[in-house]
């Protein structure tokens, strides 16, 4: 059987193995981000061991986790001392912890789609339509060379919605980002209303694309991850509930 120590705020994971190893860490990790823990989860059947704590006593108490040997840890043989070692003895270099497991994706089985949706006072400007404080920020990206040679080919010419060139910043490349990809997702809707709509008017295609632009521009987060929580649900239950009690959270934060 496999367990793991999980954050109800953003998925995030740490395996146990028996030892305790990551307690401590993941403690941390609740105290540093003000997360809220979902508990030791038994990742074989999706049950929640222990609720609503980072509580090393309660996974003892269930034998998850050895009880340390008090008697065995007194006796143990201390280690050689420096001086008398021979020179070529070999010292085995120390095994290296699992990594965490990475928050559960939001999409599905895509490792990328890592995102958490929360408040930031920390917003890129020109996030475009809707509250520019939710925002997703776990997403693992990586860019390819000839993405950085196309803003560095653009953006002395390529404007924001204010009319103002783009700076060779990282602040400056995301927001170059978010303006094409809105632009060429218009672009994209109004493409697949022309290919899926041939039984409606040009006028009625129009105020179709308009209406679902508008509802994903300004879609707000509650409403997003419940969305989440129904593609999810069949493959994960425990990850739907938590993306639950996250669109909750927005939904009286708001």
């Amino acid at each position: 059987m496999a367990y793991e120590w999980r954050c109800a705020d953003c998925g995030q994971a740490w395996p146990e193995e028996g030892r305790g190893s990551y307690v401590l860490t993941a403690g941390q990790h609740m105290k540093r981000q003000e997360h809220q823990p979902l508990g030791l989860i038994d990742t074989d059947t999706g049950e929640i061991l222990v609720s609503g704590s980072i509580n090393r006593n309660a996974a003892e108490k269930l034998g998850i986790i050895e009880r340390p040997d008090r008697s065995r840890k007194k006796n143990k043989p201390a280690p050689p001392d420096a001086e008398t070692m021979p020179l070529d003895a070999e010292t085995p270099a120390p095994s290296s912890p699992r990594p965490m497991s990475q928050p559960q994706p939001l999409g599905g089985s895509d490792p990328a789609m890592s995102g958490e949706i929360k408040k930031t006072r920390q917003s890129v400007e020109s996030l475009g339509p809707g509250d520019p404080k939710d925002q997703v920020v776990g997403f693992e990206v990586q860019w390819p060379l000839w993405a950085l040679s196309f803003f560095n080919i653009l953006r002395g010419d390529f404007r924001d919605e204010n009319d103002q060139p783009y700076a060779w910043s990282t602040k400056d490349f995301v927001r170059f980002v978010l303006d094409v990809y809105r632009h060429a997702c218009h672009t994209l809707v109004r493409k697949m209303a022309e290919d899926r709509m041939h039984q409606y008017t040009a006028a009625e295609r129009t105020l179709m694309v308009q209406s679902m632009i508008s509802t994903a521009e300004a879609m707000p987060a509650s409403q997003f991850l419940e969305q989440m929580a129904q593609h999810v649900e069949a493959n994960d239950p425990v990850w739907a509930r938590m993306l639950r009690m996250q669109a909750r959270t927005h939904q009286e934060g708001a």
